[in-house]
């Protein structure tokens, strides 16, 4: 079986991403319009009736959309989701009520791991302002592994040992702290974005990083792809130049794709590789 990952499109305006296993599709959060969505889905070359389920990280706005919402009703598409979401998402969406009452709703729970078909997915509890969750998916031979992590202010041992042992990890660098506290932004999102519970700065995810290799065998890391960085406080340069640096250090062979504000990155592989083959890096 073929697998394959990509972002759609990361930042604050919106956030989605694409698990491909052989035609069945998982979506990782939806927080752009249907159109948008679809035209993102179109470069990579994959329709919408390509998806069999979504999951949902937590309810900021720039994760799900609720015209979005609509079309999964529409179309029939199963959502995952926490029960805080859904208690939430109840109140607030017609659309969404509407997903339920056709039975398409399902609850995660954090560690408690679950089927999509040709793979499981294990939710992971992050620290963020809201109810927040990251996935490691797993295929059910064991032949690959990717990590998602977007959403988080800070991190402990536990997640780096749901994370470790992984092909792709696609894990947020949101932004650099000089260029945060340096901004004109109002002290108050300044003081959310740097707190336990706000975003990771680069320097943050490049230890994150750096214990996931080091608890990893060698070799076994594919590609880093760097989420959610801020277009006013980060570059990708500077963020190349973290996990660069990184990989250094622990010798190890990984491309690092930041993902871009309004396009998809590339197609990721996760499809079993030949023993001693590995990625060729960039830059």
């Amino acid at each position: 079986m073929s697998a394959r990952f990509a972002v759609l499109v990361s930042s604050s305006a919106g956030n989605s991403s694409y698990l491909d296993l052989s035609g069945h599709g998982v979506l990782i959060d939806f927080g752009v319009g249907p159109r948008k969505l679809v035209r993102l889905l179109d470069y990579l070359q994959v329709t919408w009736d390509a998806i069999r389920a979504v999951v949902l990280t937590h309810l900021h706005s720039d994760h799900w959309n609720e015209p979005t919402l609509k079309l999964l009703v529409k179309t029939a598409t199963p959502l995952w989701c926490h029960a805080d979401h859904i208690a939430q998402l109840a109140l607030r969406c017609q659309a969404f009520r509407e997903l339920q009452n056709a039975g398409l709703v399902h609850q995660y729970q954090a560690n408690q791991t679950f089927d999509l078909g040709p793979c499981r997915c294990t939710p992971i509890a992050l620290w963020h302002d809201v109810v927040t969750f990251g996935f490691r998916f797993d295929c059910h031979s064991d032949t690959w592994s990717l990590g998602y992590a977007a959403d988080l202010g800070s991190w402990a041992g536990e997640l780096v040992e749901r994370l470790k042992e992984v092909d792709v990890l696609a894990l947020e660098f949101n932004h650099d702290v000089q260029m945060q506290m340096e901004s004109q932004r109002d002290r108050s999102l300044i003081e959310r974005v740097l707190g336990d519970d706000g975003h990771l700065s680069n320097v943050q995810a490049s230890k994150l990083l750096g214990e996931i290799l080091r608890r990893s065998a060698p070799g076994r890391l594919r590609h880093v792809v760097p989420l959610h960085l801020s277009r006013q406080c980060n570059h990708p340069e500077l963020v190349h130049t973290s996990v660069a640096f990184v990989r250094e250090i622990h010798e190890a062979e990984f491309s690092i794709h930041p993902a871009h504000p309004a396009c998809p990155t590339p197609w990721f592989d996760l499809s079993p590789r030949l023993a001693g083959c590995l990625p060729q890096r960039n830059r």
